[in-house]
């Protein structure tokens, strides 16, 4: 057997880097690109960590274990039966239809084993050939690398987020502050605010209204967030939302804290002129190099390609929330108030709307009220079984952290001049999901106040849910929907009608303690 030449080495290290491993890391990022930065570079530091790196490794390697024609038939045979078989899972993953088609989901292991056998039979047959077909396929390597970095250089904006001349007829300013799993059970203490853990939500209570009663429709952060935009439970896909309504009014700038729920609603809602953020597009994180490595590795064993099994027909994605807070020690959540308070030093002001997901105080609960790592363990409800007064401790803790960000926000308005005319809006999409540690009615409790120019300052006994929101941010705003828009109705409103709480299935019933409050009576839609 004739030596490889040293660019045919390269050809073939390339070709089975790529094929078996880079482009699996490429089609994950790909398919889930809102979890990442945009930054050209961190994608430059992926394409050396998957491609470059270790075809070099593969490179050094195949030049020491091919010393004799044995073992260059073996070791290149292996390693072209290994790529064969990666090949034929990234067919699995990506074109799931077209495989199952051609095969049942039992065959998917013979085809595996069939595939790396025939491959390895046929290179220890006819070795030269199949390394110069092999090094050919090289080339792919870097088109495929330059195919990815071309993508993320040029990602495109939505049409839906490109700039317009504003509306019309501009309206008051808007701050919308909505915390993922804030329980009011953090916030109140003797059935008034705690001021001692939260001043700042305090004095905002002071100058506005807040209600003691109000509750989440849902325990789920998905299902919640639509219905607050639509005003109703189960809203269907062509409902509108609340802010299609505010069209001569305002524009909308949404920074979301989990991707996927960004994208859905941008999808759903977005008009020119607005803006639909998730905390990785402000380029906020600038990761160095091995910091990518580690996101990668964890990426890997996240995504369903890894975690599925051999036989999963399903796409790789990543759930949601995303693995920053996994994979790094980069401050996601500093990163995250930092973009929000930029967006509100330079897009508040009459016509605008700022909304703000924020990840604060969802689960892992690893950060203090400073908003800094504690290190402490128990960062999640484990259920019954587990350590539930450490994680509560945790818990209270991050919600803590509540207060120090809508104090932030509250100074950047003043700085801006723009406090006094803002409608501010603090609440949570719903509480703390315990998995059966704590009482269920937990998770639906949820702070809720708004303060502005138009708002009598006092606590409201008005039975609050979230399909409620809508039509109480029309309200407000002078933008009443016509009759029969919404399931839920203004806070404000002058008919408090009793009513029944609606929540989807996903809670079990459960009474609250005090008989004869406005939500006693418990339907599941």
């Amino acid at each position: 057997m004739k030596k490889a030449f040293p660019w045919e080495r390269a050809g073939i290290a390339l070709a089975v880097v790529t094929l078996g491993g880079s482009q699996i890391f490429f089609n994950i990022v790909r398919g889930n690109r809102d979890h990442f930065p945009s930054a050209l570079s961190f994608h430059a530091w992926v394409v050396v960590w998957v491609q470059l790196l270790p075809a070099l490794v593969l490179f050094g390697l195949d030049t020491l274990l091919t010393r004799d024609e044995r073992g260059t038939r073996l070791w290149r045979s292996f390693l072209y039966a290994l790529t064969a078989v990666l090949v034929l899972r990234q067919a699995q993953i990506y074109y799931a239809a077209g495989f199952y088609a051609l095969l049942p989901s039992w065959a998917a292991l013979p085809a595996y084993a069939a595939a790396a056998a025939g491959v390895f039979l046929l290179a220890y047959r006819f070795p030269a050939g199949a390394g110069r077909y092999v090094a050919v396929l090289g080339l792919l390597g870097p088109l495929l690398a330059g195919q990815y970095l071309l993508g993320a250089w040029s990602r495109p904006a939505a049409a839906a987020e490109t700039a317009d001349a504003g509306p019309p007829h501009p309206g008051p300013p808007v701050v919308l502050l909505v915390f993922d799993e804030w329980g009011l059970d953090t916030l109140v203490k003797d059935g008034a605010i705690d001021r001692a853990r939260f001043p700042r939500v305090a004095a905002i209570a002071d100058e506005g209204a807040w209600f003691p009663e109000a509750i989440s429709n849902h325990s789920r952060t998905e299902a919640s967030v639509l219905t607050m935009f639509t005003g109703r439970v189960k809203p269907e896909v062509d409902v509108p939302t609340v802010f299609d309504r505010l069209r001569d009014s305002h524009r909308v700038t949404l920074q979301m804290a989990w991707p996927t729920f960004r994208l859905q609603l941008r999808e759903r809602a977005a008009k020119p002129g607005d803006r639909y953020l998730c905390r990785t597009d402000a380029e906020a994180f600038r990761l160095g190099p091995l910091d990518v490595l580690t996101f990668m590795r964890t990426l890997l064993i996240e995504s369903d390609f890894y975690a599925e099994g051999w036989t999963s027909p399903n796409p790789a994605r990543l759930p949601p929330p995303d693995l920053w807070d996994i994979a790094s020690d980069v401050d996601v959540l500093g990163s995250e108030t930092a973009s929000f308070l930029d967006l509100v030093d330079r897009e508040a002001g009459p016509g605008r709307v700022l909304y703000w997901h924020c990840s604060l105080p969802h689960a892992p609960f690893r950060v203090d009220a400073e908003g800094r790592r504690h290190g402490r363990p128990h960062d999640h409800f484990e259920g019954p079984a587990g350590n539930t007064r450490a994680v509560y401790a945790n818990y209270l803790e991050a919600a803590r952290g509540v207060d120090r960000l809508v104090g932030l926000v509250a100074d950047r308005l003043k700085a801006r001049g723009l406090y006094d005319r803002t409608l501010l809006i603090v609440t949570s999409d719903h509480g703390a999901r315990s998995q059966g540690a704590m009482p269920a009615e937990g998770e639906i409790r949820i702070p809720f106040l708004a303060r502005g120019p138009s708002i009598r300052p006092g606590i409201r006994d008005a039975d609050y849910q979230h399909i409620d929101f809508a039509p109480t941010l029309l309200d407000l705003l002078g933008a009443p929907a016509e009759p029969g828009a919404f399931e839920g109705r203004s806070a404000f409103g002058a008919a408090r009608d009793e009513r029944e709480a609606r929540f989807d299935v996903g809670l079990r019933e459960q009474r609250r303690a005090r008989p004869g409050a406005p939500w006693t009576r418990v339907t599941r839609e």
